[in-house]
């Protein structure tokens, strides 16, 4: 791995590679000196693109330069005076050039390199996208690049509120939903399952999903300010605090949705939520009907390859909240996949169902074979009959049948999402009954208290910079 010790003047494109010392670069660079705060609990590194989502090439552009230094190498950081840097992957190493051709940087498999802003109020962008903070990236053995953007906590939150709730809400929903996601991020940043990729949290809906600067809004952007800072706690410590759609009159105790210990998570338990409007918000109440043949179609491989001979029966228990906790598919030639997690109950139906939190009933819809009408003259007279009870018509080219009924399955269900924690149609109905944040939070939350986690940051209170809104 190395960096390129040399200070290149390109006089046909006037650009300069300079050095300068790594202590500038601490200041310079947007780390936590430079955005107002020293404690790393404040920052979250973000994975935006990786394993099967890497990338082969990666094109950086900033108008102000760059800062860059290699992961475990002690020789000066680098400042890059050129608009545009391009990395690639060759051989299971990472390398930075110019986009005149100039490598300035490069790195073994697994190896980091970083690179920031060489000024810490600008903005580098990601093959045309923009994120605030800087990036770290690294190569693996197929020459795939991982890329992993570096900000506070608060400039994250930013991008990711308005691609988790709708901008034009009551500012108490907003402001629930502000420190709900901060206190998750946060927490899984403790213990992630991404770690062994180098990041804390994903940019999806596994974790959150965060869009970067493109969806920023000045209406979440003061959320996020007015609860600068502060986390959900339980005892002391930060609370898992994860968040769905819609609960359908009900949340979901994380022990019954995921399995585990209910003390582990004790303010995670089932919640009766009355303000939660869930008849009249989008998702929140819902129908699937289908052929009961065409079941195993909408079943993901993963559960369909181990039924045999179809499905010949389902059994299930409902909890008094309406989540189904426990169900056995019993297929054609006797096996069974049993299901102990509401989670896994909704798992295996797939997009049939948008919660566990459903009933399956057996009904007969007419068939749409049953409208010809057929006239019939009998010893008793003539009648028409129209095959709702069915009926075979003997003719010229043979015999047909028509059918009176045919059998559905009725999925009746309530809710959206995995049903645990926080509701967000359901905090939208609580401020807009009159409820605060800190009730609401309380509410989906029981037993837990809001406390600040760090001081807030000057430069986030001065920068509320909007790009767009969300209806």
């Amino acid at each position: 791995m190395k960096i390129t010790k040399q200070i290149r003047h390109m006089i046909a494109v006037a650009a300069l590679i300079s050095l300068i010392s790594a202590a500038a670069f601490s200041v310079s660079a947007d780390t936590p000196e430079a955005i107002g705060t020293t404690d790393p609990e404040s920052f979250i590194r973000v994975g935006l693109f990786y394993g099967s989502s890497g990338v082969g090439e990666v094109v950086l552009t900033g108008a102000q330069g760059y800062a860059l230094e290699v992961e475990g190498y002690e020789e000066e950081t680098v400042v890059i005076d050129v608009p545009t840097l391009t990395l690639n992957a060759e051989n299971g190493s990472l390398h930075v050039s110019t986009a005149f051709g100039g490598e300035v940087a490069s790195a073994q498999t697994g190896v980091k390199i970083r690179i920031f802003p060489a000024d810490s109020g600008e903005i580098i962008s990601v093959n045309g996208v923009p994120y605030r903070g800087g990036y770290e990236f690294y190569a693996d053995a197929a020459n795939t690049i991982t890329v992993i953007n570096v900000l506070d906590i608060e400039g994250y939150l930013r991008g990711v509120l308005p691609s988790e709730v709708y901008t034009s809400w009551h500012m108490e929903a907003l402001k629930a939903a502000a420190v709900a996601a901060r206190t998750y991020a946060l927490k899984n940043a403790v213990a992630s399952s991404h770690s062994a990729s180098g990041f804390d949290v994903c940019a999806t809906t596994h974790c959150q999903m965060y869009s970067g600067i493109a969806k920023e809004n000045e209406r979440t952007n003061d959320a996020i300010l007015q609860t600068a800072g502060l986390v959900v706690k339980y005892e002391g410590e930060l609370a898992m605090t994860p968040y769905h759609s819609s609960g359908g009159g009900y949340t979901e105790s994380a022990s019954s949705a995921w399995g585990g210990n209910p003390a582990l998570y004790p303010y995670l338990t089932t919640v009766f939520t009355p303000y939660e409007d869930y008849r009249n918000v989008p998702g929140g109440k819902w129908e699937s009907m289908i052929a009961p043949d065409s079941l195993t179609d909408f079943i993901p491989s993963s559960y369909a390859s181990k039924l045999n001979g179809g499905i010949a029966d389902i059994t299930y228990d409902r909890a008094p909240s309406g989540y189904i906790h426990s169900m056995t598919v019993t297929d054609g030639e006797g096996g069974t996949q049993t299901f102990t997690t509401s989670s896994a109950v909704r798992s295996f139906f797939g997009t049939l169902v948008r919660s566990a939190n459903f009933g399956i009933a057996k009904t007969h819809l007419p068939s749409d074979t049953a409208s010809p009408a057929v006239r019939v003259i009998s010893a008793e007279g003539e009648y028409d009959l129209t095959g709702i009870d069915g009926y075979s018509v003997l003719s010229a080219d043979g015999e047909k049948s028509y059918a009176g009924f045919t059998e559905v399955l009725v999925f009746d269900g309530q809710g959206y999402g995995h049903g645990v924690g926080l509701s967000q149609f359901g905090a939208r109905c609580m401020a807009d009954a009159g409820f605060t944040y800190e009730e609401i939070l309380g509410t989906y939350f029981p037993g837990t208290v809001i406390e600040p986690l760090f001081a807030a940051s000057e430069t986030d209170a001065a920068d509320s910079s909007v790009t767009d809104d969300k209806e």
